[in-house]
Protein backbone atom coordinates (compact mmCIF):
# COMPACT_ATOMS: atom_id res chain seq x y z
CA UNK A 1 0.00 0.00 0.00
CA UNK A 2 2.54 2.50 -0.87
CA UNK A 3 -0.04 4.87 -1.98
CA UNK A 4 -1.68 5.06 1.05
CA UNK A 5 -0.46 8.07 3.38
CA UNK A 6 1.11 7.33 7.06
CA UNK A 7 -2.19 7.23 9.62
CA UNK A 8 -1.41 10.40 11.95
CA UNK A 9 -4.44 9.84 14.29
CA UNK A 10 -3.02 7.22 16.86
CA UNK A 11 -5.30 4.05 16.44
CA UNK A 12 -8.20 6.32 16.26
CA UNK A 13 -8.35 5.19 12.43
CA UNK A 14 -8.55 1.42 13.33
CA UNK A 15 -10.91 2.01 15.90
CA UNK A 16 -13.48 3.61 13.51
CA UNK A 17 -12.73 1.31 11.15
CA UNK A 18 -13.23 -1.89 13.35
CA UNK A 19 -16.49 0.09 14.70
CA UNK A 20 -17.85 0.31 10.83
CA UNK A 21 -17.16 -3.32 10.12
CA UNK A 22 -19.06 -4.92 13.37
CA UNK A 23 -22.03 -2.51 12.83
CA UNK A 24 -22.01 -4.00 8.99
CA UNK A 25 -21.35 -7.56 10.05
CA UNK A 26 -24.60 -6.84 13.01
CA UNK A 27 -26.92 -5.21 10.44
CA UNK A 28 -25.71 -5.97 6.61
CA UNK A 29 -29.22 -4.86 5.11
CA UNK A 30 -29.23 -1.56 7.33
CA UNK A 31 -27.63 1.64 5.77
CA UNK A 32 -24.76 3.10 7.92
CA UNK A 33 -24.70 6.67 8.58
CA UNK A 34 -21.72 8.97 9.97
CA UNK A 35 -21.72 12.29 10.79
CA UNK A 36 -18.67 14.61 10.71
CA UNK A 37 -17.86 18.03 12.73
CA UNK A 38 -16.04 20.29 12.22
CA UNK A 39 -14.90 21.22 16.10
CA UNK A 40 -11.73 23.14 15.02
CA UNK A 41 -13.84 26.81 16.75
CA UNK A 42 -15.84 24.59 19.18
CA UNK A 43 -13.13 24.57 22.19
CA UNK A 44 -14.05 27.15 24.91
CA UNK A 45 -16.80 28.49 22.80
CA UNK A 46 -19.53 27.00 25.48
CA UNK A 47 -19.95 29.97 28.59
CA UNK A 48 -20.74 28.48 32.14
CA UNK A 49 -22.98 31.41 34.06
CA UNK A 50 -20.75 32.14 37.38
CA UNK A 51 -23.88 30.96 39.26
CA UNK A 52 -23.26 27.33 37.14
CA UNK A 53 -18.94 27.67 37.67
CA UNK A 54 -18.77 25.70 40.57
CA UNK A 55 -20.72 22.22 38.65
CA UNK A 56 -17.65 22.34 36.75
CA UNK A 57 -14.73 23.39 39.22
CA UNK A 58 -11.84 21.05 39.77
CA UNK A 59 -8.35 21.22 41.59
CA UNK A 60 -4.77 21.07 40.43
CA UNK A 61 -2.38 20.97 43.14
CA UNK A 62 -3.26 23.57 46.18
CA UNK A 63 -5.78 25.58 43.40
CA UNK A 64 -9.74 25.41 43.14
CA UNK A 65 -10.33 26.22 39.47
CA UNK A 66 -13.85 27.52 38.62
CA UNK A 67 -14.21 27.65 35.13
CA UNK A 68 -16.22 29.59 33.00
CA UNK A 69 -16.18 28.14 29.74
CA UNK A 70 -16.21 24.16 28.99
CA UNK A 71 -13.35 22.99 27.70
CA UNK A 72 -14.56 20.26 25.22
CA UNK A 73 -11.50 18.47 24.79
CA UNK A 74 -8.01 18.39 25.57
CA UNK A 75 -6.91 20.52 22.16
CA UNK A 76 -8.21 21.71 19.06
CA UNK A 77 -7.05 18.55 16.84
CA UNK A 78 -9.19 15.31 16.34
CA UNK A 79 -6.02 14.18 15.31
CA UNK A 80 -3.69 15.32 18.24
CA UNK A 81 -7.05 14.11 20.86
CA UNK A 82 -6.23 10.76 18.94
CA UNK A 83 -2.52 10.37 19.61
CA UNK A 84 -2.94 11.57 23.00
CA UNK A 85 -5.96 9.02 23.89
CA UNK A 86 -3.58 6.26 22.14
CA UNK A 87 -0.86 7.37 24.72
CA UNK A 88 -3.84 7.10 27.79
CA UNK A 89 -4.95 3.87 26.66
CA UNK A 90 -1.32 2.41 26.27
CA UNK A 91 -0.61 3.87 29.67
CA UNK A 92 -3.08 2.12 31.22
CA UNK A 93 -3.04 -1.01 29.86
CA UNK A 94 1.39 -1.33 30.25
CA UNK A 95 1.12 0.22 33.92
CA UNK A 96 0.47 -1.88 37.65
CA UNK A 97 1.18 -0.21 40.91
CA UNK A 98 4.50 -2.05 40.71
CA UNK A 99 5.95 -0.43 37.44
CA UNK A 100 4.07 3.31 37.84
CA UNK A 101 6.59 6.20 38.23
CA UNK A 102 5.73 9.12 40.51
CA UNK A 103 6.21 12.26 39.22
CA UNK A 104 8.02 14.82 42.03
CA UNK A 105 6.05 17.57 43.91
CA UNK A 106 6.56 21.31 41.96
CA UNK A 107 6.11 20.05 38.31
CA UNK A 108 4.48 22.29 36.52
CA UNK A 109 1.37 20.11 34.76
CA UNK A 110 -0.56 22.67 34.16
CA UNK A 111 2.07 25.18 32.65
CA UNK A 112 -0.01 25.02 29.47
CA UNK A 113 -3.54 26.56 30.42
CA UNK A 114 -3.64 30.46 29.18
CA UNK A 115 -4.74 32.09 32.25
CA UNK A 116 -8.02 35.10 31.21
CA UNK A 117 -9.76 37.05 32.53
CA UNK A 118 -12.65 36.27 34.94
CA UNK A 119 -15.15 36.42 32.71
CA UNK A 120 -15.60 37.84 29.73
CA UNK A 121 -18.52 40.06 27.76
CA UNK A 122 -21.82 37.88 26.70
CA UNK A 123 -24.28 36.48 27.70
CA UNK A 124 -23.57 32.93 29.60
CA UNK A 125 -24.89 29.50 27.75
CA UNK A 126 -28.31 28.83 29.02
CA UNK A 127 -28.23 25.59 30.56
CA UNK A 128 -31.03 23.45 29.82
CA UNK A 129 -33.70 23.21 32.82
CA UNK A 130 -33.28 19.47 32.28
CA UNK A 131 -29.69 19.80 33.31
CA UNK A 132 -30.91 19.08 36.94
Amino acid sequence: MSGVPRCLCGEALPAFLEALTSLRVRWPDKRILAAKADVTSAFRNVRISPDHAHKFRYVVGDVLVADLRLTFGWAASPGLWGVLASAAEHSHRNTSLANARLLPEGIAMMSHVKKKPPWEKGTPTPIPSSAG
